[in-house]
């Protein structure tokens, strides 16, 4: 009745895909989807069922700068001043928001929707690394070691964000020393979760 299908790697099997639009008929474009990543295909199946049975719309709850990760333990007049310093953008989905190897000048701080963090691999293919969702942090590197980007961010949904430049940054070091310093921990535990995520994954695969 009311399910919607979702299949992974679609593509590749046009057979599957084709009984399917005879079975479905009319329905197969809303009920029927592919993609190339298993992670994704579960992450839009689970926003299907949530949007239709429970009311909720992941995507379009925009967050307040308090909510960030990276603001954990900022007191009012602290975020206050950070949100000051924010900058927002909007992306549409399928947008390339950061692009691995280019100048990092910038945090990002997602207010809505869902993001892709995606590597090149050694055959040219794109792999993706991680989704990210609102309330979440990416490209803080940026205030760190100013290197190019290391991988590149992709709007899964349309997305706004809320950018902290390093020119920004660098503002709040000499006026707000102890928001910076709030920031900066947040940020070494947020990198050090990460590190430990990926050493986990690392031991899995050997």
């Amino acid at each position: 009745g009311d399910r919607t299908l979702t299949f992974t790697h679609g593509g590749r099997h046009p057979l599957l895909a084709r009984y399917f639009k005879a079975k479905l008929g009319r329905e197969f474009e809303d009920r029927f989807r592919c993609g190339d990543d298993n992670d994704l295909a579960l992450e839009d199946l689970e926003d299907v069922v949530l949007s239709r049975h429970a009311g909720i719309d992941r995507q379009d709850r925009p967050v307040g700068t308090a909510a960030y990760e990276l603001c954990a333990g900022l007191d009012p007049d602290q975020v206050e001043h950070l949100s000051r310093c924010l900058v927002r953008r909007h992306y549409p989905a399928g947008a390339t928001i950061i692009e691995a190897g280019a100048d990092a000048r910038e945090v990002f701080f997602l207010a809505r929707g869902r993001v892709s963090v995606f590597v090149e691999t050694g055959t040219g293919r794109r792999r993706r690394l991680a989704t990210f969702s609102p309330g979440m942090t990416f490209g803080e590197m940026a205030v760190i070691d100013r290197c190019p980007r290391s991988a590149s961010i992709v709007a899964d949904t349309d997305v706004e964000c809320d950018l902290l430049t390093d020119e920004r940054f660098s503002t709040l070091q000499a006026s707000v020393p102890s928001l910076c310093v709030t920031l900066l921990t947040n940020l070494a535990r947020s990198l050090s979760a990460k590190l430990r995520k990926a050493n986990r994954e690392i031991a899995i695969l050997e």
